[in-house]
């Protein structure tokens, strides 16, 4: 299920343009820094930028009903590192 929604995104992504664009990738690479850091033993700091980054994502994770959740949890099948780091991406 998360792979099939990972899909969609980025294929609404793909086609973004411009100023769009620019901004949800600048976006999605300090959320992403911000969820490696908190995974990987680091202090949970948040890099300049982070709030804005996190407002601009909560529109994405608004649209999917994410922003409801306080936890995601995948069991049974195995996610690719790619679709964990796509959803670590917005936030």
């Amino acid at each position: 299920v998360w792979e099939k929604i990972a899909e969609k995104l980025k294929a609404v992504g793909a086609q973004t343009k411009g100023a769009k664009k620019a901004l949800s990738t600048w976006a999605k690479s300090h959320a992403l820094h911000y969820q490696k850091n908190c995974l990987l033993g680091g202090d949970g700091s948040k890099g300049w930028g982070f709030s804005v980054a996190n407002v601009l994502l909560g529109k994405i994770k608004e649209a999917l009903g994410l922003d409801q959740s306080k936890f995601n949890f995948s069991g049974a099948a195995p996610l690719t590192l790619e679709t964990l780091e796509y959803f670590a991406s917005i936030g």
